[in-house]
């Protein structure tokens, strides 16, 4: 029997080479819920904690505030507007009576975060933009190609349904980036200055 956190990283990976036959599993397998969770956590940490590296790189002052907002406040915010944004889009294809299949739509996505976790290293001076723009692809790629397998849907419906969560997720973080109160990770903190 393989233990669930190999099952994961063997997942992860996977879903790092955009295999969809991995999220056809995971949208199947009603145990990986909790590690689905876990992972969009640990996206959006590792984001957080790569924002806070860049701010010290940088040399702002600030630091403790700093961490406390951004990576502390900014990965529970973030991760907690990715689950409305994996509800936005169930609910954009008619799943929210079907609390199965909205919950399988949850997980799969929650998964094709991973991706995201490339957003730690905009700390590495010169490659912020690159970086961050790097991530945003990656994630919107990933969690489209987890929408159009949980919901069988075309790669442009996918696409579209996915977006609405995407743009409401980013706006939102967005808004949360000003100075004396930054309470979002990574690839809004370097914006914010930019």
């Amino acid at each position: 029997m393989q233990r669930p956190l190999g099952n994961s990283t063997d997942r992860w990976q996977r879903i790092l080479s955009f295999d969809d036959n991995v999220l056809s599993e995971i949208h199947r397998d009603s145990s990986a819920t909790l590690l689905g969770l876990l992972t969009v956590f640990a996206a959006m940490a590792a984001s957080g904690l790569g924002g806070f590296l860049w701010w010290v790189v940088e040399g702002n002052p600030g630091k403790l505030d700093f961490f406390l907002e951004s990576t502390i406040m900014g990965t529970l915010i973030a991760t907690g507007l990715f689950f409305v944004w994996a509800g936005l889009v169930g609910a954009s294809a008619g799943q929210l009576g079907r609390q199965e299949v909205l919950a399988a739509t949850v997980r799969t996505i929650s998964y094709a975060s991973f991706p995201f976790a490339v957003s730690f290293f905009i700390f590495i001076p010169g490659l912020e933009y690159p970086i961050t723009l790097l991530a945003v692809a990656l994630l919107v790629i990933s969690t489209t190609l987890a929408t159009r397998v949980s919901l069988g849907l075309s790669f442009g419906r996918a696409l579209g349904s996915n977006l609405i969560g995407f743009f409401l997720w980013a706006l939102i973080l967005t808004q949360l980036m000003e100075p004396g109160g930054y309470f979002a990770p990574a690839i809004f903190v370097w914006g914010a200055f930019a």
